[in-house]
């Protein structure tokens, strides 16, 4: 059932109107009371509107309106949501009048179900309650609501998840370079096509980096643009290097011919020191021996001489020359002395292989020095021939050119990213980019996801096939079941017990698929306002059941099944309603009439728990109605007559200057009480209000004072409000409402003034 309508605004005649905790909440009766002009109307089309859902006529020239309906089950309808609405609704209005009556014409059909074909009624039932709705678990519309609820909550959860990666992404990225727009406005529709685009690589877990990756990949995207690096490392030329041994292996082979001096040969020092004593003798022309300062032998000389000789010098020379060239041909790379400034993303890289690459020259530097040792050795004793010379490894020099190669790479890497920064960066935000799309795809898990919200599609798809094809068999066993004839006695019955007369009837007619009016056998004409008001409301109460429609099962709403100009019937409707309604799952009655109000509500009173009454008021406000509802004070839900809720409206502006808002309402307030009160008071003037003033008011003055002012605000829907000398009424009001309370009510009636005072300082 409708709780309560929590909003209505720019909608006709409610322009800003909002259910505040004064007013009580629907109940199963409802009672609203308003005069023309309250917005009773303009709240009936609210309710057709959701019943119509999809009727545009029924909201030519509104723009931006709003509205908010709370129903019992927490849910809402909303301007935004009422096309979709499933109440079953039905309002009675001049909206269903216009839609379904042309009073020079014909009836639109009532299709009432034939009770003749038991089988194809039974079968209809079945099919309808497999159809069911959305309140019948298992039914096939029931089925579809969950399935449809399933689905939007697992594309919200997409969403969502969507709309939560691309702002983590946006956030980590705008750490990094607020200067990239494509990052700096990133959201769900990006990230969205990015995992579209990329679903491959996103759905492969080995896009998702390690921490490490991660930080070193948030270094390199920074925005700085470094100088290309000018130097090329090169390989060991093996040529070279085995040229460069075969001399030292060839010095060290050599072997002297020559007439050696045992000792000498055996102990080098000492030859090594006789060979520098021979040279200092020769350079001083000595005779004797600067040792001893004895005569030095010529034997002796000559010994040492052939020891000496000029193939043990050259020897000795080649070896000393080999020993200095040698240190200039061991492995250098001067060019990794420097320190250079690479991307981030390339610098631990180049260190370990520098590192590396060290350590490999140390080792094959190593061999050099063992070279040059080993010259030495055949220095101290040219005599002797080395044999053993221990060489470079292959696979050293095979790991040290890789080296040089991988070294090489990320020297051209940092240059490439130089050349084509643009592109790099590009390239390495991607790679970020898929990293937390990859991450985020398999924490969320969306390919589960997606894969529950196509099961609820290819499911929605089959309750749907299966709901058309329910709904095209029902239609052709309404189709077959329906009869128009069964429609038109249904309405004469009831028509014929409303107006308590059978001279007007609906007779089918075959060819316009419609009733056609007849009174006395002929085409009605002329009919009057009361006669159109029952034969409508009656129409409508028959129509509700149509295609076994149950009136339990139903909301209803009536405005004012009487006719302004025709009373007669009053009692007609009030018992039709009564009968026919009184068991809705809901039912609403508004109406202008207080008789009619009484009625309804002496009907509704024994139902208090499940009642609930209101009224609808229109207020002036720069020049404009703005209509409320609120819950009914006392003076409409105790009192017998109309004339009790005008006279307590009215006292309720005793001693209160009327601003230009309230101006209009107190206008006709006071014209309606002195009306009545004055009508009865003085019954042989009652057709004229002006002669009943002049009766009653002797004081010309206060007589043309009251008068003015109730003329004034009384007729016109609109109020003109202008300063001039001559309107000074409106700022007299106060005292008008006073005057005719006190000076002519009181005065006139002072028992009767006494009691209704009473009466209303007990409601208060």
């Amino acid at each position: 059932m409708l709780k309560k309508i929590q909003k209505i605004k720019k909608f006709g005649s409610f322009r800003d109107f909002t259910w505040d905790l004064s007013i009580n909440d629907f109940q199963r009766f409802n009672l609203l009371y308003g005069w023309n002009g309250s917005g009773k109307t303009t709240l009936s089309k609210l309710f057709t509107l959701i019943e119509h859902k999809n009727d545009i006529d029924l909201i030519k020239g509104l723009n931006d309106y709003e509205f908010t309906l709370n129903l019992e089950d927490l849910s809402r309808i909303t301007n935004n949501s009422y096309s979709t609405n499933t109440l079953n609704l039905f309002v009675f209005n001049e909206v269903f009048v216009e839609k379904n009556i042309d009073w020079n014409n014909i009836i639109n059909s009532i299709l009432l179900i034939s009770d003749a074909v038991i089988t194809e009624k039974e079968e209809l039932e079945r099919k309808k309650l497999e159809l069911g709705n959305d309140d019948l678990k298992d039914s096939i519309l029931w089925s579809i609501k969950t399935t449809s609820k399933l689905r939007t909550n697992l594309l919200a959860s997409q969403d969502k998840f969507a709309s939560d990666s691309a702002k983590k992404i946006k956030e980590k990225f705008k750490v990094i370079d607020t200067s990239d727009k494509y990052y700096f406005n990133y959201d769900k529709r990006k990230f969205n096509s990015f995992i579209v685009d990329n679903e491959t690589m996103v759905s492969d877990k080995k896009s998702i980096l390690i921490e490490k990756e991660i930080d070193e990949l948030t270094k390199s995207i920074r925005p700085n643009v470094l100088q290309e690096i000018s130097i090329e490392l090169k390989h060991i030329d093996t040529h070279r290097l085995e040229t460069i041994k075969e001399k030292v292996k060839s010095i060290l082979h050599t072997s002297l011919i020559v007439k050696e001096i045992a000792r000498l040969k055996e102990f080098p020092t000492i030859g090594k020191w006789v060979e520098e004593g021979i040279s200092l003798h020769k350079q001083n022309n000595a005779q004797q021996c600067e040792f001893c300062n004895q005569e030095l032998p010529e034997h002796r000389l000559l010994e040492l001489e052939q020891h000496f000789s000029d193939e043990f010098i050259k020897l000795k020379d080649k070896i000393t020359k080999a020993i200095e060239w040698l240190p200039t041909q061991i492995i250098k790379i001067d060019a990794l002395e420097n320190e250079f400034e690479l991307y981030p993303e390339f610098k631990e890289e180049f260190k370990t292989l520098k590192e590396s690459l060290l350590n490999e020259i140390k080792a094959i530097n190593r061999i050099f020095d063992k070279w040059i040792d080993a010259l030495k050795q055949k220095q101290n004793n040219p005599f002797i021939v080395i044999t053993k010379l221990e060489t470079i490894d292959n696979k050293v020099i095979d790991l040290y050119n890789s080296m040089i190669d991988s070294l090489n790479a990320v020297i051209n890497k940092h240059n490439n990213k130089t050349k084509n920064f643009s592109d790099e960066l590009k390239k390495l935000k991607f790679k970020l980019e898929l990293h937390y799309a990859s991450f985020y795809f398999h924490e969320f898990n969306l390919k589960k996801n997606r894969s529950d919200i196509q099961k609820q599609v290819d499911e929605l798809s089959k309750l749907n096939s299966l709901k058309d094809e329910l709904s095209i068999e029902i239609k052709r066993l309404e189709g077959l079941l329906s009869n128009e004839a069964i429609g038109a006695g249904e309405f004469n019955n009831k028509l014929h017990r409303f107006l308590g007369r059978k001279n007007i009837i609906l007779e089918f007619d075959t060819e316009n698929h419609g009733y056609k009016i007849l009174r006395d056998g002929v085409q009605a004409n002329n009919l009057s306002e009361g006669e159109k008001t029952a034969i409508s409301f009656v129409y409508f109460v028959t129509k509700l059941k149509e295609n076994d429609n149950k009136i339990e099962d139903s909301i209803i709403v009536i405005d004012d099944p009487i006719s302004s100009f025709d009373s007669n019937n009053l009692f007609s409707s009030y018992s039709f309603l009564k009968n026919e309604c009184g068991t809705a799952k809901q039912l609403f009655v508004i109406t202008h009439n207080f008789a009619y109000f009484k009625l309804i509500r002496d009907w509704f009173n024994p139902l208090k728990s499940r009642t609930s009454i209101y009224l609808i008021e229109a207020n002036i406000i720069d020049e404009t109605r703005h209509s409320i509802i609120k819950t009914a004070t006392s003076s409409l839900t105790k009192y017998a007559s109309e004339y009790h809720f005008i006279f307590s409206q009215v006292y309720k502006f005793k001693n209160e200057e009327i601003d230009d808002v309230n101006a209009y309402l107190i206008g006709n307030l006071l014209r309606k009480l002195l009306e009545a009160f004055l009508s009865f008071k003085y019954p042989l003037k009652r057709s004229d209000f002006k002669t009943l003033c002049d009766v009653a008011i002797p004081d010309n003055d206060l007589n043309e004072k009251v008068y003015r002012f109730i003329n004034k605000y009384s007729h016109n829907q609109t109020i003109e409000f202008y300063d001039s000398a001559e309107d000074t009424v409106l700022s007299e009001s106060a005292s008008i409402v006073n005057n005719v309370l006190e000076d002519i009510i009181k005065i006139i009636d002072p028992k009767h003034y006494e009691e209704m005072e009473k009466l209303i300082l007990e409601e208060t």
